[in-house]
């Protein structure tokens, strides 16, 4: 989920886990910096907030279901789950 592409990004302090001196290990992060071609891509597109919903096969990113809107926009933790769960639902009912 992108809520804005207009916000600025922050650091993570500090860059190191402190005790292990090794860097942090964001890959599931929920909220993390966004590649800057992909925000300029959403800039081409006109919008300004951007949510989307992977549908996994065999554990692999088979497809995505995007979603766009053209003011900032948060979707709540309760709304991205069902999101997520009707996902499934619909990738379910196909056959591949």
């Amino acid at each position: 989920m992108i809520p804005n592409i207009h916000d600025e990004p922050i650091p993570i302090l500090p860059r190191k886990h402190p005790l292990k001196k090794k860097k942090l290990d964001l890959q599931n992060a929920f909220l993390r910096s966004i590649a800057p071609c992909h925000i300029e891509y959403l800039k081409n597109m006109g919008v300004t907030a951007s949510f989307n919903i992977s549908l996994l096969k065999e554990n692999k990113l088979w497809g995505l279901i995007a979603c766009h809107h053209y003011s900032p926009k948060y979707v709540i933790y309760e709304i991205r789950k069902i999101c997520e769960l009707l996902g499934e639902i619909f990738f379910s009912q196909t056959n591949v």
